[in-house]
């Protein structure tokens, strides 16, 4: 076995054992025009998959600055999700977690990573910020 598939096997085994459903809904932005600064979302398509989602407790150096900062708060949480960064370089997403969900969360800004061995994806962690009206501006 290569590397990157006992990486991939561990990861996989992590989310089988402590993970729960997520969704990932995409969103189009389409901003007005010159004149006006209105945004629309319009619904792009829903992803089903498995992560773990865990608080942020600030025990990393990079989560103490983040906290410091004002980028994260205690009441964010860390998501990690295996493989493929499927997010690419979509702009707007909401992730609902459960099946069905029962909360919904958006990524907080730069707060999105993904590792990789020998230019394959392992995993994805991102933070993650509740929504407390469960919907995004413009939705």
């Amino acid at each position: 076995m290569s590397v990157t598939s006992i990486l991939q096997n561990g990861m996989n085994s992590i989310i089988t054992k402590g993970g729960q459903q997520i969704r990932v809904r995409t969103f189009l932005k389409t901003i007005g025009s010159v004149w006006e600064d209105d945004t629309t979302l319009t619904l792009g398509s829903n992803i089903w998959t498995s992560g773990v989602v865990l608080p942020v407790r600030g025990l990393t150096n990079s989560e103490n600055l983040l906290m410091e900062q004002g980028k994260l708060s205690n009441e964010d949480k860390i998501l990690f999700m295996s493989g493929t960064n499927i997010l690419g370089s979509i702009g707007v997403v909401k992730i609902g977690l459960g099946s069905p969900t029962t909360e919904e969360y958006t990524i907080v800004p730069a707060g999105m990573s993904t590792w990789a061995v020998y230019n394959t994806d392992i995993f994805s962690k991102l933070y993650i910020r509740k929504l407390t009206n469960g919907s995004l501006i413009g939705e």
